[in-house]
């Protein structure tokens, strides 16, 4: 890529530390956090002869995130937004003063600008210990939510297209949530710690995980997404190529700067550097009208580029061989629309080239050797059969895989998410046999899909083997065996009461798909009660302690016949005992114990309008009042000295209500607006 510009700042610059701001309201200001808690800012366009091109803040403190933005209308320009470890301060550098300083218990990992739903004001939301909080230009918390970890990133985006921004966090235990106002409408689950996200265009956003891949989704759906042995350090969204679609840039370590196709993810162009890449941000730097990319080295190298034009000037300048000059031969509109379309179908012609010459070179040798060759392919109606089963003894879920006949499986290769290291495996079976077992432990509950490769061939001296390639889906509990009610030695002690409207078929349905080796038709329980149409109990593979059980109770103190059901899970770590329900809003009750096993449990309760929740934890008692319409959570009662978020979220008639252990006890100790 050639540059429109290049300079150097003389100092080292964190990674991620970058933002660019108009402190004045017009001319933009390079801004990045350095060593010994001091903050960096060029101002290239400076007014005063006598004031220097680069000027430090002293911070005095380990310096965690900056970001800048019109917080304050009212200014007419930007402020400098600074987090360190344990608070959060709003700098107006035109003026030399602080606009507030607030001490953050929960940390500040990540600064975002902008709106939230059902707040007017422009807000500083920031992201700490498993906490988001937004305060307006005087300081004032206006927002306050938790979240399942850490936080490790934060961005706006209207995902959507309802007109407004909602918010994604990416934290600490792969998830990433999308936030619309204090409600969860997503929830993804990632193979590592999500480090970046940033809007992309529309509905759609790209994001970078710590391991080193990177990714698009589209409308909460993943569009694609790649991964490389090195670490990504950054990502941004600009319009290289100029055809009115921003582009994914991403660095990396190694100092690599690629652009992809925010559609496809395939490499348009490319750049190095001489040390690795701290930020990729976008500014008209040069005043000129146009927005250019500048990217920043943490020895405090920056490079810009201008976007590719009509007339070939900017990104298309120069370019010998092996320079990305490529960048101007994307051309613009129609011209770029072809050559995606030419790369695509060249690629799908490779495909078809590589598979017909493997055909015809196995046609070729089978002519050769005669009988001896016939003897290696196996019967063309051989097919391979896969299913899932619980090894109680290992704790872990077995995959089998077995051919129809006597064809033997020479190797298995599987990629999936979540379930292995790497996010693939390959086992070699000595010797081969017609049934391979594979053992998975995930350590998730997430439900994947498995890409499985099986090379089978008629015997292990074989010559020609013929590969399957099948999917197969590992459901979300699959971690859970299902006994016998007289199986169970201990009976859980945490339970969770709520009121379903749905009849115990579909309960059962959703066990089935939810669990492995269940019965299709729901089995009748065996037992004096009556009024029990439904009873099944699960135990933990990890632990291989009863962990789940489901029995659904018939209410024939109501006329119309509601069902609801009882989920009982046992607490290793909490001691968690039952409590007796508090007074109830339209004869609807849910009694809940406690605990950090919660998290792994998402109860589907489509009926519950209103409710209130208990617990009784080490002789202390914790009582909200949840209202599942508004999705507010009201405290009344705190003594105790186990944490608890609590939030609901709707979703298509169903609302969902999830629960995590947090780690700073004040929280709860205020309420939501």
């Amino acid at each position: 890529m050639l540059p429109a510009f290049q300079f150097s700042l003389g100092h080292q610059v964190l990674q991620g530390l970058v933002t660019v701001g108009k402190y004045d309201g017009t001319h933009p200001c390079l801004t990045a956090g350095t060593t010994a808690g001091k903050v960096l800012i060029h101002c290239p366009h400076s007014r005063s002869e006598t004031q220097n091109e680069v000027i430090f803040l002293n911070i005095n403190r380990k310096i965690t995130s900056v970001a800048t933005g019109l917080l304050n209308p009212n200014l007419g320009h930007d402020v400098l937004m600074v987090g360190t470890e344990t608070s959060l301060m709003v700098y107006d550098v035109e003026e030399n003063a602080d606009l507030f300083f607030k001490e953050v218990h929960d940390g500040v990992n990540v600064i975002a600008f902008g709106n939230i739903f059902n707040i007017d004001a422009p807000l500083c939301v920031v992201g700490g210990n498993c906490s988001i909080q937004a305060f307006d230009h005087e300081g004032t918390e206006l927002f306050w939510t938790v979240t399942g970890d850490n936080v490790s990133a934060l961005a706006f985006c209207d995902v959507n297209d309802d007109g407004v921004a909602e918010l994604i966090c990416g934290t600490e235990d792969f998830e990433m949530r999308v936030f619309h106002h204090e409600d969860v409408i997503k929830e993804i689950t990632e193979t590592d710690v999500v480090i970046r996200v940033e809007p992309l265009h529309k509905q759609r956003f790209a994001y970078a995980l710590m391991h080193g891949t990177v990714g698009v989704y589209d409308k909460l759906t993943r569009a694609w997404r790649v991964k490389s042995k090195n670490r990504v350090n950054c990502i941004n969204c600009f319009d290289l190529d100029n055809d009115g679609v921003p582009e994914l840039i991403a660095g990396w370590e190694n100092g690599k700067v690629e652009v992809r196709n925010e559609k496809t993810g395939e490499v348009v162009s490319k750049d190095y550097f001489q040390a690795p890449i701290a930020a990729l941000v976008h500014a008209d730097y040069r005043l000129d009208g146009r927005t250019c990319l500048m990217c920043l080295t943490t020895e405090g190298d920056v490079r810009g580029w201008l976007p590719s034009s009509a007339g070939g000037d900017g990104m298309s300048g120069g370019g010998g061989p092996g320079m990305s000059g490529g960048m101007s031969k994307l051309g613009m509109g129609q011209e770029a629309k072809d050559g995606e379309l030419f790369r695509e179908l060249n690629s799908k012609k490779q495909a078809l080239t590589q598979e017909l010459a493997s055909f015809q070179e196995q046609v070729k040798q089978f002519k050769q050797g005669g009988k001896d060759t016939a003897q290696g392919v196996i019967p063309t109606d051989t097919k391979l059969n896969i299913s899932l089963k619980s090894n109680k003894t290992q704790g872990t879920v077995e995959l089998h895989l077995m051919t129809s006949n006597y064809s033997v499986i020479r190797a298995v290769v599987i990629f999936a998410e979540h379930l292995f290291d790497g996010e693939a495996c390959m086992l070699h079976p000595m010797p081969p046999s017609n049934n391979v077992i594979v053992q998975i432990s995930p350590s998730k509950d997430v439900q994947t899909t498995m890409n499985i490769k099986a090379m089978a061939g008629l015997s292990s001296n074989s010559v020609q083997y013929h590969v399957f390639e099948m999917t197969y889906a590992m459901p979300k509990f699959a971690m859970y065996h299902s006994i016998e009610a007289h199986q169970v030695t201990k009976t859980p002690e945490g339970f969770c009461q709520f009121y379903l409207s749905k009849r115990p078929n579909w309960l059962w349905n959703w066990i089935h798909k939810s669990f492995i080796n269940i019965d299709e038709q729901m089995p009748q329980p065996k037992g004096a009660d009556k009024a029990l149409v439904l009873d099944a109990h699960f135990i933990s593979l990890r632990t291989g302690r009863a962990s789940l059980k489901f029995p659904c109770r018939l209410d024939i103190l109501h006329i119309q016949h509601t069902s609801f059901a009882d989920v009982y899970y046992t607490t290793p770590s909490v001691n968690a005992g039952r409590c007796s329900p508090e007074p109830c809003f339209g004869g609807v009750a849910a009694r809940v114990g406690f605990s950090a096993f919660f998290a792994m449990l998402v109860i589907l309760a489509s009926s519950l309008d209103e409710a209130t929740c208990g617990a009784s934890l080490n002789s202390t008692r914790v009582a909200l009042w949840i209202n599942c319409k508004t999705g507010r959570l009201t405290l009344l009662a705190l003594a105790c000295s186990l944490h608890f978020g609590v939030h609901v979220a709707h979703g298509r008639g169903i609302r969902q209500l999830s629960i995590w252990q947090l780690a700073q006890p004040n929280k709860l100790r205020r309420q939501s607006p």
